[in-house]
């Protein structure tokens, strides 16, 4: 099986350097594992790598974080750089022609939407790895708009951990009044907080860190 990985675009990759990260290590050890026994695609930020099994894409040697310090713009702000990478990230997947697609998500920017739109007919697995903390209302919401969007274009979706599913669910009970009160676009695809299902699957997945 032909598969792409694409990365989360958190950190640059770069295979001479310890990975200081666990987004990142995340996508290395799935390009790495899977290209043991099929033909892997990796798509990310950072410098190319050609012994570890599987094919690197590069789309820059910069992370949108490092494009976004280098050109005097607020971290932030890195999602404008994934957003007019777009036609890239489409350019090359298009010319891979693969037979699935594994999408890891720290961002929720504008090109998983368009890259579900374009690639609707390729089975896509939504890797998330955000996580909500604080009761914080307005994060969640932006997870739960993305899947709902994903939905629609019939990706399965999942998440690093359980506990990152459980805690985005509580977070809706916990403050559904408000939620609907100032999202009812959002929410009224919600009729019961206590009864959803927005999350496919949820797997235990070890996130490492080099100190």
């Amino acid at each position: 099986m032909k598969i792409l990985i694409v990365d989360s675009f958190a950190q640059p990759v770069d295979y001479s350097k310890p990975v200081q990260g666990g987004l990142v290590k995340s996508s290395m050890m799935d390009a790495e594992a899977m290209s043991k026994r099929h033909d892997v695609h990796y798509m990310y930020y950072g410098f190319p790598c050609y012994d570890q099994g599987f094919k690197p894409i590069v789309i820059d040697e910069l992370s949108p974080a490092q494009w976004c310090l280098k050109n005097k713009k607020k971290v932030r702000e890195a999602h404008r750089k994934i957003t007019a990478d777009i036609p890239i990230y489409i350019n090359e997947i298009a010319k891979v022609s693969p037979d699935a697609l594994i999408i890891h998500v720290v961002s929720k920017s504008k090109y998983i939407r368009e890259l579900s739109k374009k690639f609707y007919d390729i089975p896509r697995i939504y890797v998330f790895h955000d996580g909500v903390s604080n009761n914080d209302l307005f994060g969640t919401i932006g997870i739960i708009k993305c899947w709902l969007d994903i939905q629609k274009y019939n990706g399965f979706i999942t998440t690093n951990s359980e506990y990152t599913r459980d805690t985005i669910y509580q977070v809706l009970i916990d403050r559904e009044e408000y939620a609907r009160e100032n999202y009812p676009e959002i929410m009224c695809q919600i009729p019961d907080v206590h009864n959803i299902n927005l999350v496919d699957a949820a797997f235990d997945h070890f996130v490492y860190y080099n100190f």
